[in-house]
């Protein structure tokens, strides 16, 4: 069983400035560096996430032997049931942190694959049903250009729907059609990219580039 720490440890952040990610992870790192000197084990330091309404109930890890967390004063400060946290065993704990450790992994993967894109290259984002978005290769011009780039990251900009999309989803007035006309920028999990390698089920299709464009008034040449 479980045991929740007294205090919270408390995230104090303005999310009206621009840094106000860095500095929650600064914070966070700072909490997890300070649980870690004051007692050892693999999982101290780790952060536990139970989703509540629309965010994130966070715990962090505080001791292993006896098990013991402490609630994660952070944005809403979302909280759970006591009798989860007096449920927890350690064999959970341990598989809660395995998860995150991978989708951090996965995370950190995803930008390396986007840092090693060349700008003005073209890729494929696959939005399913054999259904794919032409894409160039850009830079954020700044932080708020594409929700997931920071200025001078690497994004797409959607130039073309190619493959098998439907006549509705080819009206000016569709999402994917208007992101174009725009020259919106977005930053898809790496997952969904048929030029990844390691994107397995999307590379089951047949090769995108391969596809003439579909609909898109004006930029037929660039895909001769």
């Amino acid at each position: 069983m479980a045991r929740l720490d007294p205090k919270s440890i408390v995230i104090n952040t303005d999310y009206r400035s621009k840094g106000w990610q860095e500095d929650e992870q600064r914070q966070l790192e700072a909490a997890a560096k300070r649980a870690k000197a004051e007692s050892p084990g693999d999982t101290v330091g780790e952060l536990l996430r139970w989703g509540r309404a629309d965010g994130y109930a966070m715990y962090m890890v505080t001791c292993e032997q006896p098990l013991r967390v402490a609630h994660v004063d952070i944005g809403d400060a979302y909280s759970v049931e006591g009798s989860l946290i007096r449920g927890l065993r350690l064999a959970t704990v341990r598989a809660m942190v395995e998860r995150e450790r991978k989708m951090r992994h996965h995370f950190e993967h995803a930008n390396d694959f986007y840092n090693e894109l060349e700008v003005g290259s073209i890729v494929h984002y696959h939005n399913g049903f054999k259904e794919f978005v032409r894409c160039e290769v850009v830079e954020a011009p700044d932080d708020d250009a594409c929700v997931h780039a920071k200025k001078g990251e690497r994004c797409l900009r959607p130039l073309a729907l190619v493959g098998g999309w439907d006549q509705h989803d080819l009206r000016a007035d569709g999402y994917h059609m208007r992101m174009i006309r725009e020259g919106s920028l977005f930053k898809p999990s790496v997952s969904c990219i048929y030029e990844n390698p390691e994107a397995t089920h999307v590379r089951r299709h047949e090769d995108p580039s391969q596809f003439e464009a579909l609909g898109v008034a004006g930029q037929q040449e660039l895909f001769g």
